[in-house]
């Protein structure tokens, strides 16, 4: 991090970009080993979640069968919301680990042991986001259950109530790497979280909002590439009429489809934990001069350098010495 002066919005935007390129080998390879295993326990979980639903329904009688679905649907709460955090926790630790270093300009790399440590001081921060959410679900929930008669307040409501859901949780939005970067959990990370962001709350929601555009640009034009390429090919076969040839080569051709867009979504799933990364450093600097602490230490490591050269050639010029002495 050579450059530490507060940055705008076009330069917070163009420094989590070089972060984000700096670090795109590892980042990457954390997010598909990451998702590849998430995927495979979510398979296994949800096949045995839904076994011992079925087992239980088989044996319960007709009587109780709103009471089996309703414990199906708190079942499935208690199971995954839990292992949901557990997700989030890990993947937005690792980024942002990943982040920093690239940040700092040191060798970007992951140890597995320090990751499973912050990933479990993360997730009692993402729990508290959940817990001081759960006004915002009753009243969605409330809403869902009021019979209303014209269909454009319905629409009304509920886009006020999600955009109010998002301006809420925008007070939480540096949490996470708060909990990363300090020691700070549960509560006492979504206070820090306020404490840095205050003062600039509407510039902070407007720029991770152009964040989230950018990002949702990058995949559309992905997918539409890719979408539009495979039409095109598979038109083609059609004309041209190759047979049992041109099934395999459009088999082959989804298949290749497929695995691309796994690679788009995991070349993108960084980008959020890049980009909060580097906001929160951009902050510490504009509020906190967390720029004139690097430099202080840049500048102490160099003095303790310098004074150990020193003291190792006064070292070797002494031993010079005396191995002439005990020649002569």
């Amino acid at each position: 991090m050579n450059d530490l002066s507060p940055m705008t919005a076009a330069g917070l935007y163009d420094r989590a970009i070089h972060v984000y390129k700096k670090s795109f080998g590892k980042q990457l390879a954390f997010a598909a080993i990451y998702g590849v295993i998430s995927y495979v326990a979510l398979f296994v979980i949800s096949f045995l979640l839904v076994f011992v639903l079925t087992f239980i329904a088989l044996i319960v009688s007709d009587v109780i069968i709103t009471d089996t679905l309703v414990g199906t649907w708190l079942i499935s709460t208690v199971v995954f919301v839990p292992l949901l955090l557990l997700w989030f926790s890990i993947s937005s630790a690792g980024h942002a680990i990943l982040s920093d270093q690239a940040l700092y300009g040191n060798k970007v790399k992951l140890n597995v042991r320090q990751l499973m440590r912050i990933s479990f001081r993360v997730f009692p921060t993402l729990l508290a986001q959940f817990i001081v959410s759960l006004p915002f679900v009753g009243l969605f929930f409330f809403l869902a259950w009021v019979d209303f008669t014209n269909y454009w307040l319905v629409f009304a409501v509920l886009a006020t109530m999600y955009i109010s859901y998002l301006l809420f949780l925008n007070i939480f939005s540096l949490a996470v790497v708060v909990s990363v970067f300090e020691q700070k959990t549960f509560i006492n990370a979504l206070i820090r979280s306020w404490e840095l962001i205050k003062g600039e709350f509407w510039q902070v929601a407007a720029m991770r909002a152009l964040w989230v555009v950018i990002i949702l640009a990058i995949w559309s034009t992905a997918y539409g590439a890719l979408t539009l390429f495979s039409v095109l090919v598979i038109f083609l076969l059609s004309i041209v009429n190759l047979g049992a040839l041109g099934v395999i080569i459009i088999v082959v051709l989804m298949i290749a489809a497929a695995i691309s867009m796994f690679i788009v979504m995991f070349a993108i799933m960084p980008m959020d934990g890049v980009f909060h990364a580097t906001m929160y450093f951009n902050q510490r600097i504009k509020r906190e001069g967390l720029d004139i602490e690097i430099r202080l230490e840049r500048l102490k490591n160099d003095i303790v350098m310098t004074e150990t050269v020193r003291d190792e050639s006064i070292v070797t010029t002494d031993e010079v010495k005396d191995g002439g002495s005990d020649i002569t």
